[in-house]
C-alpha cells in the first residue's frame, strides 16, 4: 500500500471514529431526554459537550443535566453547556 493510500486510510478511520463517539452521545441523549439531536449539532471540546440546538431542546437536556453527565463520564465529558 503506498504512503499516500495510508494516509487517506488513517483519516478515514479518524473521521469514522469521530462520527460514532458524536452518534453514542447523542444515542445517551436520547436515552435521558427522548429528544433526537443530529451528530452536527454537538461538539466536544476538553470534557465539555456543547449543543446548538433550539433554546427549547436545550431547556429539556439541561433539566436532566446531571443523569445525563453521570452516562457521559465514561467519554470524559464533565459539563454541558
Amino acid at each position: 500500500m503506498s504512503l499516500f493510500n495510508n494516509i487517506l486510510a488513517q483519516v478515514s478511520n479518524k473521521l469514522r471514529d469521530k462520527e460514532q463517539y458524536k452518534e453514542n452521545i447523542v444515542k445517551i441523549l436520547f436515552s435521558e431526554t427522548g429528544l433526537s439531536i443530529k451528530t452536527d449539532e454537538i461538539k466536544t471540546k476538553e470534557g465539555v459537550l456543547y449543543i446548538n440546538t433550539s433554546p427549547t431542546l436545550k431547556t429539556a437536556i439541561l433539566l436532566k443535566k446531571s443523569k445525563i453527565l453521570t452516562k457521559l463520564t465514561l467519554y470524559k465529558i464533565t459539563t454541558i453547556q
